[in-house]
């Protein structure tokens, strides 16, 4: 009879054990799908940003080599910005892709420098950065004169970036007006400078069409216009 009693009064705590044992289990299985269903979902979200900042690259560069092209320098249209499908630049940028602006403010941003950013100053040499030294003691920075060549595409770049993140809303005047709105943290050779200025004026004041017309004038050495500076 005491086995029997055992048995009858155990049963009950056994059940008890099953419903809770199950019911640890179910909640294990729901947590662990909805850290799958995320990871998932966050793997298709970087996916989907990693497309749309490869089609924003291919934009940019489409728009710059026409304007590249338009001003003389066809191949370094065709080369700009290839060290951004580099692992280096590309993972990072995608990972803080907007849509509205680059993706290396961002990324400063979030982390107080950019990955991609320290890769790509230093491989094209259309970004004043490229031509720039320091004192080692003092820290002065000293700029170095862009060729001519380099200073086109440099404008070049912004009509792209400027064209492809303003979209329709873009006009003449915005490459001046981004160069007067970054100026103060740039370093460049005073004759560098000049030759920027004078082409971003004729941006704004002659249009697109006079600005490829005096790129191709400068490289050839035919150029009669104003003096630059």
């Amino acid at each position: 009879m005491c086995t029997a009693t055992q048995d009858r009064v155990s049963m009950p705590t056994c059940g008890f054990t099953a419903r809770c044992a199950a019911a640890r289990l179910t909640t294990t299985l729901i947590q662990s799908s909805a850290r799958t269903v995320g990871e998932r979902w966050r793997g298709m979200s970087n996916v989907g940003k990693m497309w749309r900042h490869f089609k924003t690259i291919c934009k940019h560069k489409m728009v710059v080599y026409r304007e590249c092209k338009a001003c003389g320098i066809w191949w370094q249209g065709v080369v700009h910005d290839l060290s951004k499908f580099s692992v280096q630049e590309f993972v990072p940028s995608a990972r803080y892709f907007q849509g509205n602006r680059s993706p290396i403010e961002a990324e400063k941003e979030a982390i107080g420098y950019s990955n991609a950013w320290l890769h790509h100053k230093g491989h094209n040499k259309h970004h004043w950065e490229y031509w720039c030294d320091y004192n080692n003691e003092t820290g002065e920075v000293f700029p170095h004169q862009i060729p001519l060549r380099y200073v086109i595409e440099m404008v070049c770049d912004w009509i792209g970036a400027g064209m492809v993140y303003s979209g329709e809303k873009w006009t003449e005047d915005e490459p001046l007006n981004y160069y007067n709105k970054v100026r103060n943290g740039r370093h460049f050779h005073q004759d560098t400078e000049n030759l920027i200025v004078y082409l971003l004026i004729t941006i704004k004041h002659l249009g697109l069409a006079d600005f490829h017309r005096v790129c191709r004038s400068m490289l050839n050495g035919e150029w009669k216009g104003d003096k630059v500076g």
